[in-house]
Protein backbone atom coordinates (compact mmCIF):
# COMPACT_ATOMS: atom_id res chain seq x y z
CA UNK A 1 0.00 0.00 0.00
CA UNK A 2 2.59 2.32 0.86
CA UNK A 3 5.12 3.51 -1.79
CA UNK A 4 8.56 3.05 -1.35
CA UNK A 5 9.96 6.56 0.28
CA UNK A 6 6.25 7.65 0.76
CA UNK A 7 4.98 9.17 3.95
CA UNK A 8 2.94 7.51 5.87
CA UNK A 9 0.41 11.19 5.73
CA UNK A 10 0.89 11.25 1.78
CA UNK A 11 -0.35 7.55 2.15
CA UNK A 12 -3.51 8.29 4.38
CA UNK A 13 -4.23 10.91 1.81
CA UNK A 14 -4.58 9.13 -0.94
CA UNK A 15 -6.53 6.08 1.09
CA UNK A 16 -8.93 8.06 2.30
CA UNK A 17 -8.71 10.81 -0.65
CA UNK A 18 -13.01 9.59 -1.87
CA UNK A 19 -14.23 9.62 1.82
CA UNK A 20 -12.63 12.82 2.85
CA UNK A 21 -14.56 14.37 -0.77
CA UNK A 22 -17.84 12.49 0.11
CA UNK A 23 -17.82 13.72 3.95
CA UNK A 24 -16.72 16.94 2.80
CA UNK A 25 -19.55 17.83 0.02
CA UNK A 26 -22.55 16.56 2.51
CA UNK A 27 -21.15 18.95 5.34
CA UNK A 28 -20.72 21.66 2.50
CA UNK A 29 -24.54 22.01 2.70
CA UNK A 30 -24.79 23.37 6.11
CA UNK A 31 -24.66 27.10 5.77
CA UNK A 32 -23.14 28.17 9.52
CA UNK A 33 -24.11 31.79 9.12
CA UNK A 34 -27.20 29.96 10.09
CA UNK A 35 -27.60 29.41 13.70
CA UNK A 36 -30.31 26.66 12.69
CA UNK A 37 -27.60 24.88 10.37
CA UNK A 38 -24.77 25.87 12.58
CA UNK A 39 -26.41 23.81 15.30
CA UNK A 40 -27.25 20.57 13.27
CA UNK A 41 -23.56 20.68 11.93
CA UNK A 42 -22.21 20.27 15.52
CA UNK A 43 -24.93 17.85 16.35
CA UNK A 44 -24.04 15.48 13.26
CA UNK A 45 -20.26 16.15 14.56
CA UNK A 46 -20.77 15.32 18.21
CA UNK A 47 -22.67 11.84 16.67
CA UNK A 48 -19.50 11.17 14.85
CA UNK A 49 -16.82 12.73 17.16
CA UNK A 50 -17.59 11.93 20.58
CA UNK A 51 -18.04 8.13 20.01
CA UNK A 52 -14.70 8.10 18.30
CA UNK A 53 -12.73 9.51 21.20
CA UNK A 54 -14.02 7.32 23.44
CA UNK A 55 -12.55 4.67 21.90
CA UNK A 56 -9.60 6.15 21.48
CA UNK A 57 -9.40 6.58 25.12
CA UNK A 58 -10.20 3.24 25.53
CA UNK A 59 -7.93 2.00 22.98
CA UNK A 60 -4.75 4.01 24.67
CA UNK A 61 -4.29 6.75 22.27
CA UNK A 62 -2.76 8.44 25.54
CA UNK A 63 0.40 5.83 25.13
CA UNK A 64 0.48 6.68 21.65
CA UNK A 65 0.49 10.48 21.62
CA UNK A 66 0.93 11.75 25.22
CA UNK A 67 -0.98 15.34 24.90
CA UNK A 68 -3.98 13.17 23.71
CA UNK A 69 -6.18 15.07 26.28
CA UNK A 70 -4.77 18.59 25.46
CA UNK A 71 -5.93 17.09 22.06
CA UNK A 72 -9.49 16.17 22.66
CA UNK A 73 -12.42 18.35 21.58
CA UNK A 74 -15.00 16.54 22.80
CA UNK A 75 -15.33 19.19 25.82
CA UNK A 76 -15.11 22.25 23.62
CA UNK A 77 -18.15 20.79 21.51
CA UNK A 78 -20.09 19.49 24.10
CA UNK A 79 -19.94 23.03 25.38
CA UNK A 80 -20.84 25.23 22.53
CA UNK A 81 -24.24 22.50 21.97
CA UNK A 82 -24.88 23.50 25.56
CA UNK A 83 -24.89 27.33 24.62
CA UNK A 84 -26.88 27.06 21.98
CA UNK A 85 -29.17 25.06 23.82
CA UNK A 86 -28.86 21.51 21.83
CA UNK A 87 -27.02 18.56 22.14
CA UNK A 88 -26.32 15.64 20.43
CA UNK A 89 -29.61 14.96 18.86
CA UNK A 90 -29.85 11.44 18.05
CA UNK A 91 -27.06 10.79 20.86
CA UNK A 92 -23.67 9.41 20.00
CA UNK A 93 -23.27 5.83 18.75
CA UNK A 94 -21.56 3.39 20.99
CA UNK A 95 -18.10 4.22 20.53
CA UNK A 96 -16.58 1.63 17.60
CA UNK A 97 -13.75 -1.15 18.02
CA UNK A 98 -10.21 0.53 17.54
CA UNK A 99 -7.67 -2.27 17.22
CA UNK A 100 -4.06 -1.97 17.66
CA UNK A 101 -1.51 0.77 17.44
CA UNK A 102 -2.30 1.16 13.56
CA UNK A 103 -5.69 2.34 13.86
CA UNK A 104 -5.80 3.96 16.62
CA UNK A 105 -2.95 6.61 14.38
CA UNK A 106 -5.04 6.18 11.58
CA UNK A 107 -7.79 7.27 13.33
CA UNK A 108 -6.05 10.36 15.31
CA UNK A 109 -4.91 10.99 11.54
CA UNK A 110 -8.49 11.73 10.51
CA UNK A 111 -9.32 13.84 13.26
CA UNK A 112 -6.38 16.00 13.83
CA UNK A 113 -6.67 16.62 10.38
CA UNK A 114 -10.17 17.78 10.45
CA UNK A 115 -9.24 20.02 13.33
CA UNK A 116 -7.56 22.19 10.43
CA UNK A 117 -10.44 22.26 8.35
CA UNK A 118 -12.61 23.99 11.75
CA UNK A 119 -10.34 26.66 11.89
CA UNK A 120 -11.07 27.92 8.57
CA UNK A 121 -14.84 26.90 9.20
CA UNK A 122 -14.96 29.17 12.73
CA UNK A 123 -14.52 32.14 10.23
CA UNK A 124 -18.21 31.81 9.30
CA UNK A 125 -19.58 30.38 12.15
CA UNK A 126 -22.57 32.31 13.82
CA UNK A 127 -22.26 31.19 17.83
CA UNK A 128 -19.85 29.53 19.96
CA UNK A 129 -16.92 28.10 17.88
CA UNK A 130 -14.96 26.88 20.64
CA UNK A 131 -14.86 23.64 18.89
CA UNK A 132 -13.99 24.57 15.35
CA UNK A 133 -11.12 26.85 16.89
CA UNK A 134 -9.97 24.17 19.24
CA UNK A 135 -6.36 23.89 19.38
CA UNK A 136 -5.51 27.45 17.51
CA UNK A 137 -2.35 28.77 17.96
CA UNK A 138 -0.84 25.25 18.96
CA UNK A 139 1.39 23.15 16.54
CA UNK A 140 -0.87 20.25 16.73
CA UNK A 141 -0.86 19.34 13.47
CA UNK A 142 2.72 19.63 12.72
CA UNK A 143 3.85 17.68 15.83
CA UNK A 144 1.16 14.75 14.93
CA UNK A 145 2.67 14.76 11.69
CA UNK A 146 6.16 13.98 13.35
CA UNK A 147 4.94 11.41 15.75
CA UNK A 148 2.88 9.76 12.42
CA UNK A 149 6.07 9.53 10.61
CA UNK A 150 7.72 8.00 13.60
CA UNK A 151 5.38 5.88 14.57
CA UNK A 152 6.21 3.10 12.30
CA UNK A 153 2.63 2.25 11.82
CA UNK A 154 1.53 0.01 9.02
CA UNK A 155 -0.29 1.73 6.56
CA UNK A 156 -3.20 -0.83 6.13
CA UNK A 157 -4.02 -0.68 9.68
CA UNK A 158 -3.97 2.94 10.07
CA UNK A 159 -5.49 3.43 6.57
CA UNK A 160 -8.34 1.53 8.20
CA UNK A 161 -8.56 3.82 11.03
CA UNK A 162 -8.83 6.68 8.42
CA UNK A 163 -11.49 4.90 6.96
CA UNK A 164 -13.63 4.30 9.88
CA UNK A 165 -13.30 8.27 11.45
CA UNK A 166 -15.01 9.25 7.61
CA UNK A 167 -17.60 6.80 7.64
CA UNK A 168 -18.43 7.64 11.48
CA UNK A 169 -18.77 11.11 9.90
CA UNK A 170 -20.42 10.56 6.71
CA UNK A 171 -23.23 8.47 8.65
CA UNK A 172 -23.77 11.54 11.57
CA UNK A 173 -24.59 13.26 8.55
CA UNK A 174 -28.08 11.34 9.04
CA UNK A 175 -30.94 12.49 9.33
CA UNK A 176 -30.84 16.51 9.48
CA UNK A 177 -33.29 17.40 6.92
CA UNK A 178 -32.44 20.93 6.66
CA UNK A 179 -34.17 23.98 5.00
Amino acid sequence: MRLTGQSLRLTLRAATRDAHERVDRGFARFDLARPDHYRAFLQAHARALLPLETALEEAGAQALLPDWFERRRAPALIADLQELGAGPSPPPAEPPRVGGAAQVWGVLYALEGARLGGRVLARTARGSHRYLAHGEGRRFWPEFLSALEASGADPAGAAAGARLVFARFEAALEPPQLE
